[in-house]
């Protein structure tokens, strides 16, 4: 388990997971909240972004409602990251990243939080219950 601390450390965390996560693999966001964007700068979500085009990271999000915060992301990665929407499902104050090998659970309340716990099985889980939630949203 990792934890990191303070809007530094989170964005430190969101480009680690993108370094991490092996070329042309499926991240997913149980969750997705526009306070993300309010958290990583605009310099870090561009080197996000040229992250995810350089290995071709697919990116699929549930959010709560559509957002204005997030076009930008989609307009310069779509063909990459693909966002549906469900009111049960999402917040604006976490989410949770589900990677191959790992989650991580992100809190956008300061001092902002982000826990990171290795584990292949309970990553298995969450895409598993992720990807059961992504075939009943549109």
């Amino acid at each position: 388990v990792i934890t990191y601390e303070g809007a530094i450390e989170f964005r430190l965390h969101v480009l680690r997971s993108f370094e991490v996560a092996e070329p042309g693999s499926l991240i997913r966001y149980l969750g997705t909240s526009p306070q993300w964007h309010s958290v990583v700068d605009k310099k870090t979500e561009e080197k996000l972004i040229k992250i995810q085009k350089d290995k071709k990271l697919r990116l699929r999000g549930i959010a709560a409602e559509p957002f204005k915060k997030i076009r930008p992301w989609l307009a310069s990665a779509n063909e990459l990251t693909e966002l549906r929407y469900h009111p049960l499902v999402g917040s604006d104050t976490n989410n949770v990243e589900i990677l191959d090998d790992r989650i991580c659970i992100q809190s956008f309340v300061a001092p902002y939080l982000a826990i990171e716990i290795v584990n292949k099985e309970v990553a298995k889980n969450y895409q598993s219950y992720f990807d059961f939630l992504w075939s009943k949203t549109k």
